[in-house]
């Protein structure tokens, strides 16, 4: 779960990142492709990032052993135990409510596609093949499919709808926004996520607005249109469509001057970000190899004994699970002292009570050993009663 909760938080500073970088940098321009691949690129490495070794490509640092035994950490006591399980339970647990209503959600809307869909016809205006649908909508696209109710439309809007959502179809536009639905699914819970969310449907606007143009259409005449057809009809969340909210918005881009071909440098300037940031919140191997030895010796629970005992005094504690039965096998006992005093390695914990043990063979002495004096099986009784130097 802790590795969960690091990755969950990860891939959420640098999508927070990604989004700020667009609207300090990139929202005023009109590189509209180009801010298209920011998005895409930069949402899709977030996920990957944090299984990357980044901080190697500028820290080369080898596996000290010695920082192993100060990073080793045990758990005191089942209570605490029970309640960081809680803890990490219940905060796993609304992060899941979350993205499950949001993935009901997107597939109410793909339902609401579909019924879209179950009350269109296949149709064709000149060259453009698309769904005639019967109810009143406004004009969209999703995927491959063109949606519109051609009795709304006049003639000349007709051309204009078209050009707009062929563009949106050839584009594959409908793939960024089901990818950024489903991030949106799984970080709910990042205000930044929604903001780009929206973020991107303008830009995905702005870009098919200005390729329309590009072809020849007149302004005003366009824009007119889109006026027009914004207002007619119910919208779909999930499709590329004429929306009223945006037009504002969209006009203005569509006035605005064509930004400079210097100030592509801004892009550049943002991909160092990425790294550094990328570098600064991931582990390297050898880090990851460290983190892997600790987790290994956090697997073994203590359970405190003595509990008034002074602060600088030896801890008693209880070694439970296969480290507890091993110990009460080999001395005896499960119960050892710890120097609270000063920081100990896991090596050292238990040599004091070893001592000068020594297990030969392949395995330890499990219940009664067998003791055989000159080749004779002979008793523990007998065996005590033997000086030591006659054997």
């Amino acid at each position: 779960m802790e590795n969960l909760l690091t990755y969950i938080i990860q891939v959420n500073l640098l999508l927070s990142i990604i989004y700020l970088g667009y609207v300090g940098l990139l929202k005023g321009l009109t590189f509209y492709s180009l801010n298209r691949f920011y998005f895409l690129i930069g949402g899709l490495f977030a996920f990957i990032y944090p299984f990357l070794d980044l901080k190697s490509l500028f820290v080369q640092r080898g596996l000290d052993m010695g920082v192993v035994g100060e990073q080793i950490s045990f758990y005191i006591g089942d209570q605490e135990i029970q309640e960081k399980l809680t803890l990490a339970g219940l905060v796993e647990l609304v992060f899941i409510l979350g993205a499950v209503l949001l993935l009901l959600k997107f597939l109410f809307q793909l339902f609401s596609l579909l019924r879209i869909h179950l009350h269109s016809t296949a149709d064709q205006w000149r060259t453009y093949f698309f769904r005639n649908v019967f109810i009143p909508i406004v004009p969209f696209s999703f995927l491959n499919k063109i949606y519109v109710n051609r009795g709304q439309h006049l003639e000349a809007e007709l051309k204009d709808i078209f050009k707009h959502e062929d563009i949106h179809v050839k584009g594959l536009h409908s793939l960024d926004i089901l990818l950024f639905e489903m991030i949106l699914v799984c970080c709910w819970y990042n205000p930044f996520v929604w903001f780009m969310r929206r973020a991107i449907r303008q830009n995905l606007e702005f870009l098919t607005d200005q390729q329309v143009l590009d072809k020849g259409i007149d302004k005003q005449t366009y824009q007119y249109s889109l006026l027009n057809v914004s207002k007619k009809g119910t919208s779909i969340g999930l499709s590329n469509q004429f929306n009223f909210k945006l037009l504002k918005r969209r006009i203005m881009m569509m006035n605005k001057k064509r930004s400079s071909k210097i100030e592509l440098s801004k892009y550049a300037f943002l991909l160092p970000i990425f790294l550094l940031t990328g570098a600064a919140f991931t582990v390297s191997k050898a880090e990851e190899n460290i983190e892997g030895v600790v987790e290994k010796a956090n697997e073994t629970t203590l359970v405190k004994l003595d509990s008034g005992q002074q602060q600088d005094a030896p801890l008693s504690v209880k070694m439970v699970g296969e480290a507890g039965r091993l110990l009460k096998e080999t001395l005896g006992t499960d119960t050892v002292k710890i120097d609270t005093s000063r920081s100990m390695k896991v090596t050292n914990l238990l040599s004091n009570q070893i001592g000068s043990l020594k297990i030969r063979g392949t395995s330890a002495v499990v219940g009664d050993p067998l003791f055989l004096l000159d080749g004779e099986v002979v008793s523990k009784k007998v065996l005590n009663v033997v000086a030591p130097e006659q054997i």
